[in-house]
């Protein structure tokens, strides 16, 4: 069955945030954190979660998978997203997030670099039975995902439908759903114009993807596992009503 997941506001209060996705009843929170995780008090944020009886999943903040020249700062940003690992046992979480876009580049030593990052991730999550999934960016085309699935067998995805929107391609949502469709682990859902400058995160009907035509394919693989609304309007009722638009569209969500 389909669950519907609430985004932490980035840099909002994580206890705040908990007790908003519990009253607008979600049932599960997708946090990133644009901070250290040495800086965040880990016992009320899992005592919060604990006590409203939601799951969680986590997302790797972007700019520690950034591949620079030097090999100390890689290492040192591997040891930073190893503690997202620490985390998810602490909150009882079994999916963690990571961006692929810092990979694609044309720089064959950055993307190897990239990929032994992303493989030795990818090893540890399984030996810790958490689900690895890596997203898609607005420069994540179908061809470099594919050689990603190549290079790091094993690896979940976490499709971003945004994102997809932002590629120069004909039908990416129709390649990437058919391409990937036995590793798609989690969804991301926002709306934007289709612009590649702008990842505007708008709420669903606000920007021009054809929702109606996703969500059937979506059906068409019988996806059943988890999807993050990601978007922070001013307004929650553009959050509500986006997710009153998927359960109609979509059979049996929770």
């Amino acid at each position: 069955m389909v669950e519907f997941v609430y985004k932490n506001y980035p840099g909002k209060n994580f206890i705040n945030e908990i007790k908003i996705a519990k009253q607008l009843d979600f049932n599960c929170i997708e946090f990133e954190f644009k901070q250290s995780l040495d800086t965040i008090n880990v016992k009320s944020i899992s005592q919060e979660l604990y006590e409203n009886n939601l799951s969680c999943i986590l997302h790797v903040d972007y700019m520690l998978t950034n591949i620079v020249n030097y090999k100390s700062i890689t290492k040192s940003n591997l040891k930073e997203i190893l503690k997202y690992f620490d985390l998810a046992k602490k909150f009882r979480c079994k999916k963690i997030g990571i961006h692929l876009d810092s990979l694609n580049s044309s720089n064959k030593f950055y993307y190897q670099r990239g990929i032994e990052m992303l493989y030795a991730l990818s090893d540890y999550s399984r030996k810790k039975g958490i689900i690895l999934m890596g997203e898609n960016g607005w420069r994540s085309n179908i061809d470099f995902l594919k050689k990603i699935k190549q290079d790091v067998p094993g690896l979940k995805f976490l499709m971003d439908i945004g994102h997809l929107n932002l590629l120069q391609e004909s039908n990416p949502f129709d390649n990437y759903i058919e391409t990937f469709k036995d590793i798609i682990e989690h969804i991301h859902i926002h709306d934007n114009r289709g612009s590649r400058e702008f990842d505007l995160h708008l709420p669903i009907g606000t920007g021009n993807i054809d929702w109606k035509h996703v969500l059937k394919l979506l059906r068409g693989i019988n996806y059943n596992k988890t999807i993050t609304l990601e978007f922070h309007p001013s307004d929650i009722f553009y959050l509500t009503y986006s997710r009153d638009f998927l359960y109609r569209m979509y059979p049996n969500c929770a």
